[in-house]
């Protein structure tokens, strides 16, 4: 066993004389060849004893020479191959430093939109509390205006039931100056009889006492001023019957002219409450699409 690694020392040894002075050791395989020769010429039978030397230092230079080839051929391989890597690493950072700066624009250009969409985001948030806000301001206004028209309205159901009022009023107070009318035409009848007595008598158709005279003409002057009184009431209470129906008019016309623009008003501002809630919804609508565009880019961050 100690003979067997002692050899295989001999072995790598010589291998390694092989592989570092290959040139020595065919100039002495050269010079044992030489001696060789020479015995050859001198003597046939040392020739026949210096053969099998001969031939181990031709198979050894052989055998050297063949691994120094496979040598060279596995070093000019490796060469390739070294040469083959460093271009494969060269062309692997010119690839990582693309890479590397695409990756730097895009994410630039994720933080550039990140930004804009926030911007917008932003824009959006205070369009929407200021539209909030108007929408608020509308709805107060609206409630204003339906309190304006209940208290409207119950003006004008007191205005109706005055305007009855006024109706019965005005019924009575033409059905007294009907009794007015007819007590002055009885008046005045009675009027034009004794002032045709009066003349009468005056005429001397008709012979009377001075009491009797006397009395028609008290009676004349009575019944005139009771006419003059009947004329004043009537005149008075048909006054009275034309402004009751003039401020009649007038208060249906003015309540209904507001009312009417009320109702108009309403109108407008629900209009306008409506388009701005369509506009708020439609923000509304804009900015949870970009919230959904701008949450994956978040993610990427």
């Amino acid at each position: 066993m100690a003979d067997t690694g002692s050899k295989s020392d001999s072995d790598a040894s010589k291998a390694d004389e092989a592989a570092i002075t290959p040139s020595s050791k065919e100039e002495t395989s050269a010079t044992a060849e030489t001696p060789a020769i020479e015995v050859q010429k001198t003597s046939p039978r040392t020739t026949i004893e210096t053969n099998p030397v001969n031939e181990t230092h031709i198979l050894i230079s052989k055998l050297e020479h063949s691994n120094l080839k496979r040598a060279e051929q596995q070093l000019h391989k490796s060469k390739k191959d070294l040469e083959s890597m460093v271009i494969k690493y060269a062309r692997g950072e010119r690839e990582n430093l693309q890479l590397k700066s695409k990756i730097e624009d895009l994410d630039k250009k994720l933080k550039k939109a990140i930004k804009d969409n926030e911007q917008l985001a932003n824009s959006y948030l205070n369009k929407i509390t200021a539209d909030n806000q108007q929408n608020n301001v509308q709805n107060q206004h609206i409630k204003e205006l339906e309190e304006k028209i209940a208290n409207l309205e119950k003006t004008n159901d007191e205005l109706r039931k005055q305007v009855e009022i006024d109706k019965n009023k005005e019924a009575e107070l033409l059905n007294f100056s009907e009794r007015l009318s007819m007590k002055h035409m009885m008046l005045q009848a009675e009027l034009d009889e004794a002032l045709r007595q009066v003349s009468l008598m005056s005429n001397g158709g008709q012979t009377t006492t001075d009491s009797e005279g006397g009395n028609r003409v008290a009676q004349v002057g009575e019944l005139t001023e009771r006419i003059q009184l009947l004329d004043d009431n009537l005149q008075r209470d048909r006054l009275i019957i034309e402004n009751l129906r003039g401020e009649k008019s007038r208060l249906e016309a003015k309540h209904q002219r507001d009312l009417d623009e009320l109702n108009n008003e309403i109108k407008i501002m629900r209009r306008k409450h409506q388009l701005a809630v369509k506009e708020l919804v439609r923000e509304i609508k804009q900015l949870n699409s970009h919230d959904r565009l701008t949450t994956p880019a978040k993610e990427v961050q």
